[in-house]
């Protein structure tokens, strides 16, 4: 849940801030118009892929657990051996989630029967973790601090 909340204000962050200083949109809202009324569907969802990539694909491949799991004590670990995830298991279980976003129309409605399997399986994994074999489990201080230079 806290991805959730995390990941949401880093994208409207990004929709706001950096593609309305970079890309000529109106951030502080000097116009009549919301700030968000030049992005055009095509522009959100770039910016969208880009921000799921910054925020789940590049943590969860470099410290196995994006930020919100960071705040939460949790990582993401392969569910055979609670061992790191290989890269091709990041990648699936990422394009599970957020790349299914890019299919029109239902895409948004895949992506939310993607965590269906949160509320009822007894080991609580989406079915995002069950294509990429992966388990998300707490953070143990003594084998993984991702603030230490040493690593896990």
């Amino acid at each position: 849940m806290v991805d959730i909340v995390t990941y949401g204000w880093l994208w409207m962050f990004v929709m706001v801030e950096i593609d309305g200083r970079l890309l000529g949109g109106d951030p502080f809202a000097l116009a009549t118009r919301s700030p968000l009324a030049d992005i055009t569907a095509e522009r959100a969802l770039v910016l969208a892929v880009v921000t799921s990539v910054i925020y789940e694909l590049i943590p969860l491949a470099v410290w196995n657990a994006t930020p919100g799991k960071i705040m939460m004590g949790l990582r993401t670990v392969a569910a055979k051996d609670l061992g790191r995830l290989d890269f091709p298991q990041v990648l699936i279980r990422w394009a599970a989630v957020y790349a299914v976003l890019l299919v029109p129309v239902v895409g948004i409605y895949v992506s939310a029967v993607v965590t269906v399997p949160l509320l009822v399986l007894p080991d609580r994994r989406g079915i995002h973790d069950l294509f990429a074999g992966s388990v998300v489990i707490e953070r143990r201080e003594s084998t993984m601090n991702i603030l230490d230079s040493d690593g896990p």
